[in-house]
């Protein structure tokens, strides 16, 4: 079987990244020869198009620590697995898949996931939506309005 990991790096003893759609690389390795088949992670829109390679070379599972909406929708539609690594090396998370130690994300909670919006981690679901503010601004700006969503995304953090 394919295995899709997102990583920090493009080797078997990189780190397995912390959130699917922010990784820097996307292996697919076979988990019987560990052959890895690399892929960078340039653009925002990069992990749909490694799902459709994902799809036409029919990947089995997905591993990865936090994932959003957008993928697990992908993983809906392929049928895919979902398995969740947490500080560990694609090594390991593939040693510890084929041990069945990792924890795999039922179909219904991926579902139900995508339903409401929210954030997959380890098992344990994450509210994530514009409503929670979480920054802190100089300005009190709306983040439910485009130009205080643009100030949410654009300068949240960065002490602006």
């Amino acid at each position: 079987m394919k295995i899709l990991i997102a990583a920090d790096g493009n080797t078997m003893e990189s780190l397995v990244a912390r959130r699917f759609e922010r990784g820097v690389w996307y292996l697919i390795v076979d988990e019987a020869t560990l052959e890895i088949e690399q892929h960078r992670n340039l653009t925002p829109q990069d992990h749909n198009r490694i799902f459709e390679r994902a799809d036409a070379i029919r990947v089995g599972a997905v591993i990865a620590d936090k994932i959003g909406t957008g993928p697990c929708r992908h993983i809906l539609k392929l049928g895919m697995d979902l398995a969740h690594a947490r500080n560990m090396t694609v090594r390991q998370a593939l040693l510890r898949m084929k041990e069945g130690e990792l924890e795999f994300a039922g179909r219904e909670s991926l579902q139900a996931m995508v339903d409401r919006h929210e954030i997959l981690r380890g098992g344990e679901e994450v509210k994530f939506g514009r409503s929670q503010k979480r920054y802190t601004s100089p300005v009190d700006i709306d983040p439910g309005t485009p130009r205080g969503h643009h100030h949410v995304q654009q300068y949240a953090g960065r002490g602006h």
